[in-house]
């Protein structure tokens, strides 16, 4: 039995992708870098802030801590100023309201840092969540699985009864390293389950 669900943020919840795009190509040509192109930001976008921004920057720069801080802080703060422009990911509240309405438990764990909190307050979501695991939270970062084993002992949910969505193999990773029966939003998924619209997890629960 499904007690808790645990989900990714950005791309799970959060239709995000194109202003974290838009972010760091507005970011990086501030600071007089090419701008990264989609398909680069979306092979990264899991990472974590730190880790995009320096697998961003021209390689012979990623050893310059002053210029990853720098561009890393000027991130965030665009950032901030995209995240009315972001909606949720369809069908989330909906599955939001049916798991509250099961007596089911839902958190979010991302690698997203501090961001996230008022983006899941723009979304209107904060009500519907009983646990929101940050970057800053933990020492580990997914794939490694203590974000969401975090989420789960926040929750009070034991892995073998709780259930984690997410968009990306770093998710795929931290799921089966947590122990947690995973499933993939929007993406394949070897080893895990797979879904195109978050109304069919409803089946699942």
């Amino acid at each position: 039995m499904i007690k808790a669900v645990v989900f990714d943020l950005d791309g799970v919840i959060a239709d995000s992708s194109a202003e974290i795009s838009g972010a760091l190509q507005e970011t990086f040509a501030e600071f007089g870098f090419p701008r990264p192109e989609r398909g680069e930001v979306l092979a990264v976008e899991s990472l974590g802030s730190a880790k995009i921004v320096e697998s961003l920057l021209p390689p012979e720069r990623r050893g310059d801590e002053a210029l990853k801080k720098a561009v890393l802080e000027r991130f965030t703060k665009v950032s901030v100023e995209r995240i009315g422009r972001i909606r949720p990911v369809a069908g989330a509240k909906e599955l939001l309201r049916f798991l509250r309405a099961k007596g089911v438990k839902a958190a979010v764990a991302t690698n997203r840092g501090e961001t996230a909190h008022a983006l899941i307050r723009a979304l209107g979501l904060g009500g519907m969540l009983d646990a929101v695991v940050i970057s800053s939270d933990v020492k580990n970062l997914k794939p490694h699985p203590e974000p969401l084993l975090l989420a789960l002992k926040r929750v009070g949910v034991e892995a073998g009864d709780a259930l984690f969505v997410g968009d990306s193999q770093a998710d795929a990773n931290a799921g089966r390293a947590a122990g947690v029966r995973t499933v993939l939003y929007g993406k394949k998924c070897s080893g895990c389950a797979s879904v195109g619209s978050l109304l069919e997890l409803e089946g699942m629960i």
